[in-house]
């Protein structure tokens, strides 16, 4: 096994990621993070579903570097860090004009 990834779910429901090819089987509920290894999640990308999980931003992976060394796979590297805030951080954000802890 090799490097870990952090995926986060930013969606507003449950979601998952099952690649029967791959024997990739992981549920993600909304706002939480998951580790999975790079290279499963590379060869994962390889399917239309799990890019569009990606593309449409349903799932974000939270680490720079993981994103840039995946960025082959079509993964958006540039991210705002609004675009990884699920939706209670985005509340919070909006109630108190910043997202540090106050």
């Amino acid at each position: 096994m090799g490097k870990k990834v952090s995926i986060k779910n930013i969606a507003n429901m449950r979601i998952g990621l099952t690649v029967p090819d791959i024997r990739l089987n992981r549920v993600i509920e909304p706002g939480k993070t998951i580790s999975i290894d790079e290279e499963i999640l590379d060869e994962a990308m390889g399917f239309h579903g799990v890019e569009q999980l990606f593309a449409q931003q349903l799932l974000v992976i939270t680490d720079e570097a993981a994103r840039k060394s995946l960025e082959h796979t079509g993964v958006k590297v540039d991210l705002e860090p609004e675009e990884i805030m699920d939706k209670d951080e985005i509340i919070k954000l909006l109630e108190t004009g910043t997202d540090l802890e106050v």
